[in-house]
């Protein structure tokens, strides 16, 4: 059983569930499910990964121009955890969006990832975050995933439910294709 308070983390798996069971019908009916309320994103990966980049993009903004600082050092950008709200793609016609931007493990600046997943669970509790989607991203430079990214998965599912891995997604950024 992980730290999450248990009213939040019933929130979060009620939700979960019935996104699953809308999904086998139809994307479309997920507004409808989410009762007005945004789809919310927590985005999680490794420091430098590009989450923040990646959640710039997906509320319409330039890579590096939007709510979320990044940056292209070694050193983590985004500390604790922050939350913005927008449409996705910037377009007020389609879906609303809470987008909660993480702290990347393997940060330079801590030591500890279990300390960085505390550290995020805690500030999930404050902000009362509750979140319908997981996106984990990660960086296609390195197509090899390293030990710490399935140690990092374990204490998700460790601190949250095993729910969340129905309602997980993979970004791979830093992808560099040839148009021909």
């Amino acid at each position: 059983e992980g730290t999450l308070d248990k009213d939040l983390s019933e929130k979060t798996k009620d939700t979960l569930v019935r996104l699953k069971e809308a999904s086998k019908s139809s994307p479309r009916h997920i507004p409808q499910l989410l009762e007005g309320q945004p789809l919310s994103i927590l985005t999680v990966g490794r420091t430098g990964a590009g989450k923040s980049s990646f959640n710039n993009v997906l509320l319409g903004f330039k890579h590096d121009e939007g709510p979320f600082k990044t940056g292209d050092g070694v050193d983590s950008t985004t500390p604790g955890v922050q939350v913005e709200e927008g449409f996705l793609w910037g377009d007020e016609e389609k879906i609303p969006l809470r987008v909660i931007d993480t702290q990347g493990y393997e940060d330079s600046k801590e030591k500890n990832d279990a300390t960085i997943m505390a550290k995020m669970v805690d500030a999930l509790k404050k902000k009362k975050a509750i979140f319908h989607v997981i996106l984990f991203v990660r960086s296609a430079e390195d197509p090899r995933m390293a030990n710490s990214e399935k140690e990092f998965l374990k204490l998700i599912i460790k601190e949250f439910h095993a729910e969340v891995i129905v309602n997980m997604m993979i970004n791979f950024s830093h992808y560099h294709h040839s148009r021909e």
